[in-house]
């Protein structure tokens, strides 16, 4: 499944392990892509795939690509861990445009992505954007995701949307100040579990 390359990652940490997510085709096009997961004790490895029943060698999809093969898929995921709950969010693209959508998870289990819930999508098409990074903000007490609006074009900027329950968010700013021409990819700094501390200091890229 991961045999051509690896990109996009997203990683978390809880349960004593490294999680890295990441978007991943067996089409040499980059095209028909699915979100795999992998793991580790340690920053930079060994890690295990999640192979559809446990962690080894041979990965399966974390979340696959149902639609139109001709299509980018699914990838770019980002993770948030609230309590008990995981919250894993990933682009969505096929002819309708780009969307991100989200999935849960529980936490407590080792094999969490068997426990995958699905929820739909959470930030509808945009207007060339692309891979949303996402985190929650402990002094707002809400989710800020981050992404390209019209990416790598001379007008592109930074998207910013918001939301209380992790499952539907709506546009609440953008940055175009102090940003360079023909954006793509961006994201947002965090902590291992996917939240901004009151007095963390914050860094987009």
């Amino acid at each position: 499944l991961d045999q051509n390359w690896t990109c996009d990652p997203g990683v978390i940490k809880f349960g004593g392990y490294y999680y890295v997510g990441y978007t991943t085709t067996a089409d040499t096009r980059g095209v028909d892509n699915d979100v795999c997961v992998a793991r580790s004790k340690k920053p930079d490895g060994p890690f295990q795939k999640w192979t559809g029943s446990g962690w080894g060698i041979c990965p399966a999809p974390l979340v696959e690509y149902t639609g139109n093969p001709e299509y980018f898929g699914c990838g770019e995921p980002s993770f948030v861990l609230m309590g008990d709950t995981l919250y894993i969010y990933y682009t969505w693209a096929d002819e309708t445009g780009a969307a991100t959508r989200v999935a849960t998870a529980d936490a407590t289990d080792e094999n969490w992505p068997a426990t995958i819930r699905f929820c739909g999508e959470c930030i509808p098409p945009k207007n060339g954007g692309d891979s949303a990074d996402v985190k929650y903000v402990d002094a707002c007490g809400r989710f800020v995701a981050v992404f390209t609006e019209k990416r790598f074009s001379d007008d592109s900027y930074v998207a910013v949307w918001e939301s209380f329950d992790g499952l539907s968010f709506r546009q609440s700013g953008f940055v175009k100040a102090n940003t360079a021409k023909k954006l793509h990819n961006c994201g947002i700094s965090g902590r291992a579990d996917g939240h901004i501390g009151k007095d963390d200091p914050v860094s987009l890229s």
